[in-house]
C-alpha cells in the first residue's frame, strides 16, 4: 500500500508538472503568435508607407533582390514593381549594362568602392550615419536623360548587421538647367 501511495503521489505530481508545462507552452505559443502577427502588421504598414510615398524609392536585400519598388518609382522609371520585385534588375532603370547602384554598394558594405563608381559625384550624408548621397546624369531616364540626386542608406537589424539598403531619387533636371542658364548669363555679362 505504501508503494502504491508513493506511486500515486508521484503520478499526481507528474500530472501537475505536465499541466503547468502545458499551460506555459500554450501561453508561449499564444505570445509567439501575437508577436508574429505584430511583425506581419508592421511589415504591411511599412510597405504601405513606402508605396504611398511620393519619393521614388526602392529597397534591396543583401542578395541584391528588390524587396520594394514603390509607385513613385514605377511612374518615374516606367518599370512596374511586378516586373522587378524579387529580381536584381534595379540597375536597368539607370544603366545599359549590369553595374552596382549606390544601394548595392551599401548592402555589401563596400563603402570604399563608392568612389570607383561615382568618382567626385558623392558624399556622406549629413543627416543619416552610414548613408551616402550622389548626383549624376542618367541618359536612360526621360526623353533627353535626367539629372538625379540620390540617397542610399543601409538598413540594419537589432544587432547592427546590414540586412538591406534603401535608395531614393530626386529629379534635379530643372536645377541643373537653371545652373547652366546662370553660367551662360555670367559669361555674357563678362563678355
Amino acid at each position: 500500500i505504501g508503494n502504491l501511495v508513493g506511486a500515486f503521489n508521484k503520478m499526481a505530481h507528474d500530472l501537475h508538472i505536465t499541466t503547468v508545462s502545458c499551460d506555459s507552452l500554450t501561453k508561449e505559443i499564444a505570445e509567439r503568435k501575437w508577436a508574429e502577427e505584430a511583425v506581419i502588421k508592421n511589415e504591411e504598414k511599412l510597405k504601405n508607407i513606402l508605396h504611398g510615398s511620393p519619393i521614388p524609392t526602392f529597397v534591396i536585400d543583401t542578395a541584391h533582390r528588390i524587396t520594394y519598388w514603390n509607385r513613385a518609382m514605377e511612374e518615374y522609371t516606367g518599370i512596374k514593381a511586378t516586373d522587378v520585385v524579387r529580381t536584381d534588375h534595379h540597375w536597368k532603370a539607370f544603366y545599359d549594362h549590369k553595374r552596382p547602384c549606390m544601394a548595392d554598394l551599401l548592402a555589401d558594405g563596400k563603402i570604399d568602392d563608392i568612389d570607383r563608381w561615382y568618382p567626385g559625384r558623392y558624399k556622406a550624408s549629413d543627416l543619416i550615419a552610414g548613408a551616402y548621397e550622389g548626383t549624376d546624369y542618367f541618359a536612360r531616364l526621360g526623353r533627353e536623360g535626367t539629372w538625379l540626386h540620390f540617397t542610399a542608406a543601409p538598413v540594419k537589424d537589432s544587432q547592427g548587421r546590414i540586412i538591406a539598403a534603401v535608395e531614393t531619387l530626386q529629379d534635379i533636371n530643372e536645377m541643373k538647367k537653371a545652373e547652366e542658364r546662370i553660367k551662360h548669363l555670367s559669361r555674357q555679362i563678362i563678355n
